[in-house]
């Protein structure tokens, strides 16, 4: 079950560099650069490849979004991308009918079952799993 693929998504991007580089040890793993008319995007070498899929994702989206330079609200900027990333390698429809047939067969689901299904971090799959309850709960609210 596979959503977005940011290769792909790359690769239609000519105009951006990609290169693997060793990062300092900290929370940064990866970096979307602009510098004039180059854009460039980093990502940790000693990631794995399920990581290094997702870091590519969210630099991706800061591309698409003009990067991060000019926002006002950098957190807030973070999460927003966060979201999107989740959204589009677990893709809302994809999600549902797998948290339904593992809550049928399970008798639950799990940010791990959902992570090795689609092939992301667990980060990535809780924060879709919750975008998906919070769909699931507006439905209801609509319908009833």
């Amino acid at each position: 079950m596979r959503g977005w693929r940011p290769w792909r998504a790359l690769r239609e991007h000519d105009d951006v560099e990609f290169r693997l580089a060793d990062f300092p040890s900290g929370p940064v793993r990866a970096l979307y650069v602009e510098r004039g008319a180059q854009r460039l995007i980093l990502i940790d070498r000693s990631l794995d490849p399920v990581d290094r899929l997702a870091a590519l994702a969210h630099e991706l989206v800061h591309l698409e979004r003009g990067g991060v330079a000019d926002c006002l609200d950098v957190g807030r900027e973070e999460r927003t991308v966060d979201r999107i990333v989740a959204e589009r390698l677990c893709p809302a429809e994809g999600l549902a009918a797998l948290v339904d047939v593992l809550v049928e067969v399970e008798g639950g689901v799990t940010a791990a079952m959902v992570a090795e299904e689609f092939q992301v971090p667990v980060a990535v799959a809780e924060r879709g799993m919750r975008a998906l309850v919070v769909r699931r709960a507006e439905h209801r609210r609509q319908a009833g």
